[in-house]
């Protein structure tokens, strides 16, 4: 596997991860004070 195509796979999936995890983190805090 060549290193660019595993760096823009690498960065894609950060770029997913990112906010998915932010999002994550953000119900957690609302749960967390809902109770």
């Amino acid at each position: 596997m060549p290193l660019l195509i595993f760096a823009a796979f690498g960065q894609t999936l950060l770029g997913l991860l990112l906010p998915l995890l932010a999002v994550f983190m953000i119900l957690l805090i609302l749960v967390q004070r809902g109770r």
